[in-house]
């Protein structure tokens, strides 16, 4: 066996190494990505539902309810807008990849970012006023 036959061997074991390899790096983050993209998607649905519960729970409630609740800031690394639409909770993150809407009851303003403050008086239900 020669040199060159030798040599030749030798760069296509690597050559194939190196490419399985690649292929197992692509593979593991593209899974990465994928599971990164559900999680974010699972927020923004946590979060539309933390109002959706708040704002059923003082329909449900007496006359007088006040509760004080929080929601996130962001969602990991990204920012989002959350509004009452239509009687409907709405969300939005700002890359525009994720959104989720969920249906809720007459009220009277919008969720915010951080503190929010939930009220029901015979005129009926307030959030931030």
């Amino acid at each position: 066996m020669g040199k060159a036959q030798s040599s030749a061997e030798f760069l296509i074991v690597t050559s194939f190494i190196l490419f399985s390899f690649t292929v197992f790096v692509a593979i593991i983050n593209q899974n990465m990505s994928q599971k990164m993209f559900e999680n974010q998607d699972s927020r923004v649905r946590e979060i539309a539902s933390i109002v959706q519960e708040e704002i059923n729970f003082a329909s449900g409630s007496v006359t007088g309810y006040y509760r004080e609740f929080r929601i996130p800031e962001s969602i990991g690394q990204v920012d989002y807008e959350i509004k009452i639409i239509d009687s409907h909770v709405y969300i939005e993150t700002s890359d525009k990849k994720h959104a989720s809407s969920l249906q809720v009851g007459n009220i009277t303003g919008n969720p915010k970012k951080g503190a929010n403050k939930i009220l029901k008086n015979d005129s009926g239900i307030f959030l931030n006023i």
